[in-house]
């Protein structure tokens, strides 16, 4: 991250990862027409330069993911944030020990 580089990240202090996951969601069940027309929208606005730069002043990648993409990296990602909270858990009895 810019700004940040001489700065150790979680990786490399402790061996895991929180990904900062922003995006816009919907109520289940929208049609597909409605899908349809976010996913372009919105595909079309990360590319505009005044959203680039707001993100950037904030030292904030810009990474597009579509509504199936969104799915996929969410069922993958956010079950070893419950590995992640063991692990420290286990770490935080052992300092209190």
């Amino acid at each position: 991250m810019p700004g940040y580089e001489n700065i150790p990240s979680l990786q490399e202090l402790y061996g895991f990862s929180v990904p900062n996951l922003m995006g816009i969601f919907g109520p289940k069940g929208l049609p597909d027409y409605v899908l349809k027309k976010l996913d372009d929208v919105f595909a079309k606005a990360v590319k505009d330069p005044e959203f680039i730069n707001v993100m950037n002043r904030m030292y904030t990648s810009v990474v597009y993911m579509d509504r199936t993409h969104v799915n996929k990296y969410v069922d993958e990602t956010f079950p070893k944030f419950g590995e992640i909270i063991k692990i420290l858990k286990a770490e935080e009895a052992k300092e209190k020990k």
